[in-house]
């Protein structure tokens, strides 16, 4: 069995729980709740839980910039990722629902709020090859499951240059092969 995690809430020591979402008035997150965000995902990588983690940039759909805690949490997961060799996920997710909507890319990278582009080429910029990378396109309807224009937009909301820094594992083996699993 195999595991993904996508943290979409994490709770506080009190049990009080928050959503990876900006709240009334389009407010984002605070800076208490990234850190339980990036602390959550660390303590089930560091337990042995995920084999995945999922979009882990969904933080900054709820965030206004990516600045210096945005970049520490993002360094944070992505060290923990490398030394457990867990794979992070490009998701298409947000894409895939808005491929044959007619919107031009451009309208579509405005309205996507993840995969983040700062939070990924960061992630190149930083550790380029030795983060595994993989693509998921967390279809909720089978014909998500055939568009082919997801990459393409993927490409044009992150940039080539990001794609090319990251390494991408496109096939089971090469994914069993990184992370020495089967799947």
């Amino acid at each position: 069995d195999k595991m993904v995690l996508g943290q979409h809430f994490v709770s506080d020591s009190n049990g009080k729980e928050y959503g990876i979402k900006r709240g009334e008035g389009r407010k984002p997150i605070s800076d208490e709740v990234l850190d339980l965000y990036a602390e959550s995902i660390i303590a089930a990588i560091k337990a042995g839980i995920p084999d995945v983690i999922a979009h882990p940039d969904l933080f900054m759909q709820a965030r206004d910039e990516f600045g210096e805690i945005e970049k520490q949490i993002t360094a944070a997961i992505c060290d923990c990722a490398i030394k457990h060799g867990i794979p992070l996920e490009i998701n298409f997710g947000k894409i895939a629902s808005k491929v044959d909507s007619g919107m031009s890319i451009e309208d579509i990278k405005k309205m996507t709020p993840y995969p983040s582009p700062e939070f990924w080429k960061f992630v190149a910029k930083n550790y380029g090859k030795a983060v595994t990378v993989i693509f998921g396109k967390d279809a909720h309807f089978p014909d998500q499951l055939s568009t082919e224009r997801d990459y393409e937009i993927a490409k044009a909301i992150m940039g080539e240059e990001t794609l090319e820094q990251l390494h991408i594992v496109t096939s089971y083996r090469e994914l069993e092969e990184a992370r020495n699993i089967t799947f």
